[in-house]
């Protein structure tokens, strides 16, 4: 094999490793838009909600919400998306949440290592606020093995795909990787099955 035969392959090989590390298929990217109960779908997520009452957290492996402290910063929004797999809930700046099912809702997270490296969990300081559609009551948080929080919802681990970096896409919905599938979740807490 020739010099110049070499190259070639050796980027053919790079260019199909990095297509098939980058993501799980083609973006179902749409823009991002957040959606207000009763209201026409705006592109900010800082609509209006009311303000519930902090979920206790008596879940197994559920923490107690914080109070605020001058280094805890302030909360971080969780709002509603519309997408091509209906409304969905988005983290600041518009990236999609799933779910695992690998996840048993109400005993944390099973997504370490590898997994947590291309699925990273939604970490905060303190339990986020709702925006729109989304329901304070469902939002809380659970303790990893290293001690930071994670937000659930309805008792369910939230995280982010790591190929995500536009707000808007959805680039792994329905997809099966380490022992579970992964999907986008609906303002009431189920995941779309949708795919």
């Amino acid at each position: 094999m020739t010099l110049g035969a070499r190259a070639v392959t050796v980027l053919a090989a790079a260019a199909l490793l990095a297509a098939g590390a980058a993501g799980c298929g083609s973006s179902q990217k749409k823009e991002a838009r957040t959606v207000a109960p009763g209201a026409a779908a705006t592109t900010s997520t800082a609509s209006t909600s009311s303000t519930n009452a902090r979920q206790s957290a008596t879940r197994p492996g559920a923490v107690a919400p914080t109070t605020k402290s001058p280094n805890a910063g302030r909360p971080k929004d969780v709002a509603v998306m519309t997408s091509n797999f209906g409304h969905i809930l988005n983290a600041p700046g518009g990236h999609a949440l799933y779910v695992f099912t690998h996840d048993a809702p109400g005993h944390g997270s099973t997504c370490y290592g590898a997994c947590a490296g291309k699925w990273p969990p939604f970490l905060v300081r303190q339990i986020p606020r709702a925006r729109n559609a989304v329901q304070q009551h469902l939002l809380g948080m659970i303790r990893r093995k290293d001690g930071r929080l994670q937000v659930t919802y309805a008792g369910h681990p939230l995280y982010f795909y790591f190929a995500e970096k536009d707000p808007g896409e959805v680039l792994c919905q329905g997809v099966s990787e380490f022992g579970g599938t992964w999907y986008v979740v609906a303002p009431g807490g189920k995941p779309v099955q949708k795919t």
